[in-house]
Order: C-alpha cells, then structure tokens, then sequence
C-alpha cells in the first residue's frame, strides 16, 4: 500500500509505544515496574464523572458547538483571567479533543508550510512530529543542565533566522520539570515581541508546581505579551482525565475563529457528555488539584531522597510536572541501551531520552503507587551497580 511521504516523515509515538509494551508484557505474566505513563495514578473526581452522566441522562449527546459549550468556554476565560490578571473571554477560548490537538492547530493556525518554529531541547516527543505533518521546520534549540533546561534569551536569539514564527515553551516541562518564572518569561517575551515571534505556551502541568517555584505565565506580562500567545491547558492532568480527550486553547479571538475552522473539518467538537462533566471540574471537583499536587510533591521528596544515592546518574531538581530526567552519560550508555536492558534484566520501564531530543538522559514518571515507585529505584540502582562493576 502507498502511504504519504508526510506520514513516512513522521515516527510513532515511543513514550505511548512503550506504554503499550508494558501492558503486554504484564498481560503476559511479567512483573513490570512500569515508570512511562504521564498520567496520574488516581481516579477521575466523582463529580467530574456525576456531571457526564447527568448530560447523557438529559440527553446532552448531540453536537454542540465546534469550539465547545458556552458555559465551559466561559469557565475557562473566568479560570485563565482569575489566574493571570488579565482579561479573558469566552471568544477567546476553545474546546479540544485533548491539549494535543489544541497544540497541532495552533501550529497549524501560525505556521505555514516552510516557517520555521524553535523548540528548546529536551522537547515533549510530538511536537516535532506535529511539525512534520505541518509542513514546518523545527529549529533545536539545546539547553543546558546548569540553566535547569530552560532556554535562555541568547539561545532564542540565536535560534532565531527570517523564516521564525514560532517558539514553542512548556512550563512545568516534559520532560525535564523545569518551570519558568515570570523574570524569564519576560525576557523571553521581549525577544519575540521585538521579532513579531508568537508563542506556543504549553501549561498543561500549571497545577503541579512544587517547593518554591513560582509558575511564570506568558499572559501575565500583559495585553501585548497575550496578543502572541497561545496558550494550551487541559483536563488530561490535574484532573485524572486522560481519557476523556478534552484539552482548551485560549488566544487571541480572530485566530480561535481560524482554528475551529480546522477542527470543524477534522473532529468537529470535543464530545459532548465529556464536556458537560469537565464543566463540574469548577464546581464540585474545585479542591482536587490541589490534593493531587500535595501527594506528587510528597512523592517527588521520596524519590528524590532514593536516587540522589545512585552513583553515576546526575539530576536536577525538577520544580514542577510529575517526572525525573536521570542523565545517564557517565555510565556509557546511550538511552535505548540503557532502557532496553533495564527492562529486560530489572523489568523497571523508563523512557529514553533520545524520544525527548537527548539521548544521554532517560526519564522517570513517578506516577506510580509508592511502593512500587520505590522497588522502581531499587531495581534501577541495582541494574546500574552491576552495570559499573562489569565494565
């Protein structure tokens, strides 16, 4: 069968891949420890699942307006503004079948084909792919470990060429955890604004900020900063509703009116019982954020305390999201060794680097019971213990 060169050009999702793997292998009979999934290890908030099954009683199954509901475009603006301090509205925002599409059709509503957008590295795995499928260059733009991963104004600046229209930020990041504040974001804005950049904010992690890191947020700097701004939040994380396929892009209006163009003629709307229940995330499910980041920051300290003992693999501290980036370099392994034989001798699961954009790092998803997160790091410093005694 004759596929296009456009889906040639573009790889599978690993981190979704290995996920599958695992379940098969556990499936099988294999007792994997399995450290891959971004997903909280909880169920959806009753009331969240109540609102759904109250709209499919009343028969709220029809279609409902391609960029969504108005009550839930409205609670979005009211979260966004009250978060941020500057103004949003119900226009302004739109409904998706997960912040993965929001993030496609962002890219897809600035970019045209041969544009090209800056993507700090270690990236989220699709976003490269996203560009691909789009027609845009992704422009890699290394970081570094002693600026906790983030990238710095002169990195921009020198990523930056004619055909730029793009950059790409996510805070808190996957995979790395870092997160920007609002001094970085500013510097980072007045690049692109001098340059007429826009900026593809990725938040869906907003709510698992730990320690005392201080979330900097694009749409805080001001109505200027926010014309440029596009910026994607979900349900998929904070409210252990992954499955559900209901993510959001708040923009400037004219480009919200072009993106639900392009959803029109791809998904149309985001399932309609689904966001009829995400709408009770504001009500009744208020306070389950907050407990989620409460038990991830517990569990970052327990895991944290584990692995700062394994000889050879150095970390920072992440500040935020629900993952640790373990850079493996000092042990002489690229990352799908390292992964492959961990899983293979150790049966611990880990995701390797390279899908990320770095292949000297792996990455550690803590969103795992406790015991098993901590039979994980066992495991995973015994596998490294033999590895250095047999070299």
């Amino acid at each position: 069968m004759m596929i296009s060169k456009r889906l040639q050009q573009v790889g599978d999702s690993l981190t979704l891949a290995l996920n599958a793997r695992v379940k098969a292998m556990q499936e099988a009979g294999d007792e994997v420890l399995n450290l891959t999934a971004g997903e909280l290890d909880v169920d959806t908030d009753e009331g969240i699942k109540q609102g759904a099954i109250n709209a499919l009683n009343l028969g709220l199954t029809r279609y409902t307006p391609v960029p969504g509901i108005p009550s839930l475009r409205s609670a979005i603006a009211r979260q966004v503004s009250a978060r941020t301090g500057v103004s949003c509205l119900a226009d302004e925002v739109m409904v998706t079948v997960g912040a993965k599409q929001g993030c496609y059709q962002a890219m897809a509503g600035i970019c045209d084909l041969g544009d090209e957008m800056i993507l700090p590295v270690p990236y989220w795995v699709s976003y490269p792919e996203m560009a691909s499928l789009l027609g845009i260059k992704s422009v890699f733009a290394q970081t570094k470990a002693k600026d906790d991963w983030k990238i710095t104004p002169e990195i921009f600046s020198q990523s930056i060429s004619e055909k730029t229209k793009l950059l790409v930020l996510n805070s808190p990041n996957n995979p790395t955890g870092a997160v920007y504040s609002q001094e970085e974001l500013k510097a980072l804005a007045e690049i692109a604004l001098e340059k007429k950049i826009f900026i593809l904010f990725d938040a869906i992690y907003e709510d698992f900020v730990y320690s005392q890191a201080v979330f900097g947020d694009f749409f805080a700097l001001g109505e200027e900063v926010k014309s440029l701004t596009i910026r994607v939040g979900g349900f998929s994380k904070a409210w252990a509703m992954t499955g559900w396929r209901l993510g959001y892009v708040v923009a400037d209006s004219v480009l919200i009116k072009a993106m639900s163009k392009m959803q029109a003629h791809s998904t149309a709307n985001a399932t309609s019982f689904a966001q009829y229940g995400a709408l009770e995330a504001f009500t009744q499910g208020v306070n389950f954020p907050q407990k989620m980041r409460q038990k991830y920051e517990k569990r970052l300290a327990l895991v944290l305390d584990k692995v700062g003992r394994i000889e050879r693999v150095n970390f920072s501290s992440p500040q935020g999201a629900f993952y640790l980036w373990l850079d493996i370099s000092a042990l002489g392994m690229k990352s799908g060794e390292f992964c492959e034989k961990l899983l293979e001798k150790e049966k611990v699961a880990l995701v390797p680097g390279v899908c990320f954009g770095d292949d000297r790092a792996v990455r550690l998803s803590y969103c795992v019971d406790e015991k098993i997160l901590m039979e994980a790091v066992d495991r995973i410093e015994k596998f490294i213990r033999v590895s250095i005694s047999d070299r």
